[in-house]
């Protein structure tokens, strides 16, 4: 059965000694069989019903094996299979393998095609680590948008290529195509995903095994978006201001359905429309993150990682620079929601615990952000998205009130957070009631309560 080999799993199968064969998932064909106590790796491969088995010796390690196999993928691809035209040239460049690692010169005419010393690093070969390298240090939603980059159409012709081979106009090309069939934002991405590809792939620890220079894909960009100059609405309304009525249908709604299976899902848009934080920031809350604060009602500390700009300057700054919460408070009305969610929870770390695991094997962890997008878009005659909750408090309720510009950053400026001199001072303000953001959310809060009660649209 075709597995993932390791080096340690090659030695104990040679170690043994007993007759098996060991496929390896990594590279289309690789095999190690085992037979009378010798051993060797072969490539199997079947086409048009006739079976093929070309057999590479014994001596090599497992990442070797893989490179020879590679080799091999790459003749396939460029249309010189070693099975029918490139036959001679296969057996040139194993045999001339073969005595490289003899330490023995050979002599061949032709000269050969494939250099032994130059590295075979393929595309494909560098995907997984370098999405994993993101994962750990960027959010999960950009790793994921950034492994789905790399599978385009436009790539798929790079996926055997060398990609020391890879020039940026190739790339370039291929970005522009994404462009030209009406994908622009795609395209950005992708570019994106490339760039950061190829920082990794010519990073210090890779360059050595990738063959690739550093800083060779930095200038890679997509075409410039194209110009739209008619005024009329294009049928995306995500990015205008909602009105009182608009926040009315929404919260009415979100309170209304006694449905036991949205339950969890309600809570979260009314914690997000009563706090005005990003669906990330409500759909990924952790209950250690909220603290009662009495009569008043309680506290909310939003976490940098939840935050764009403080996140961004926390990487800017390195990792001894100190970035503290943003600290929302939260009214009876809106705490009255954060402790049912955390009775609804139970014994999860989350505050909106994941319904299912996203993934086979995975750990359940919150609910996904996106949910919150669904739900406003099940409010019927609603068009407003999650995120216009933060306009509607910073535009429609900041009129209202007659709050200026820095009364609004106080509430939705993720780049607050910064810890001051006096941390003390700032927490007793927030926990006796004085400090300037609790007027602001009250107000707000009872404003979203008023427009709710109103009555229908």
């Amino acid at each position: 059965m075709p597995t993932t080999l390791t080096q340690k799993a090659v030695n104990a199968a040679i170690a043994a000694g007993g007759d098996t064969e060991l496929v390896d998932t990594r590279a289309r064909g690789l095999a190690i069989r085992i037979r009378n106590g010798k051993w060797s790796w072969h490539i199997r491969r079947s086409v048009g019903g006739n079976a093929h088995r070309f057999i590479l010796g014994g001596g090599w390690t497992l990442d070797e094996a893989r490179g020879l196999a590679f080799q091999f993928e790459t003749m396939v691809a460029e249309g010189s299979p070693p099975w029918r035209e490139g036959r001679r040239q296969w057996d040139i460049y194993l045999t001339r393998r073969q005595a490289e690692r003899a330490g023995v010169t050979v002599e061949t005419s032709p000269p050969e095609r494939y250099s032994p010393h130059l590295s075979d690093f393929a595309f494909w070969e560098g995907i997984d680590g370098y999405i994993a390298e993101v994962a750990r240090t960027r959010r999960e939603t950009t790793a994921e948008g950034y492994k789905w980059s790399l599978q385009v159409a436009e790539l798929k012709q790079f996926r055997l290529s060398r990609v020391r081979e890879i020039s940026r106009s190739d790339l370039a090309v291929a970005v522009k195509a994404i462009a030209q069939r009406g994908a622009e934002r795609q395209a950005e991405l992708t570019a994106a995903a490339l760039r950061g590809y190829w920082k990794y792939l010519g990073s210090d620890v890779m360059t050595a095994k990738t063959g690739v220079a550093a800083g060779i894909m930095r200038d890679l960009r997509a075409p410039e978006r194209t110009l739209v100059e008619d005024d009329d609405d294009d049928g995306d309304n995500t990015s205008r201001v909602p009105v009182a009525d608009d926040v009315a249908r929404i919260m009415r709604w979100l309170r209304d359905d006694a449905s036991p299976a949205l339950e969890r899902d309600r809570l979260a848009g009314q914690l997000l429309v009563y706090s005005a934080q990003r669906r990330r920031a409500v759909a990924l809350a952790r209950k250690i993150e909220f603290e009662p604060a009495g009569d008043l009602g309680g506290l909310w500390r939003v976490p940098a990682m939840h935050r764009k700009s403080a996140s961004v300057r926390r990487r800017r700054g390195g990792r001894q620079h100190s970035v503290g919460a943003h600290v929302v408070p939260l009214p009876p009305q809106a705490w009255a929601i954060v402790k049912r969610a955390m009775a609804l929870a139970g014994d999860s770390e989350w505050l909106f615990p994941a319904v299912k695991v996203r993934k086979a094997g995975g750990v359940k962890k919150s609910m996904a952000p996106a949910t919150l997008t669904h739900l406003f878009a099940d409010v019927v005659g609603n068009d407003c998205s999650p995120h216009s909750m933060r306009r509607a408090f910073g535009t429609t309720y900041a009129e209202v009130a007659d709050l200026d510009l820095p009364q609004t950053k106080t509430i939705l400026d993720h780049s607050e957070g910064v810890k001051s001199g006096d941390v003390t001072k700032e927490h007793y303000a927030f926990r006796d009631g004085t400090h300037r953001k609790w007027p602001i959310v009250r107000g707000w809060c009872d404003w979203v309560d008023a427009a709710a009660e109103r009555g229908p649209v």
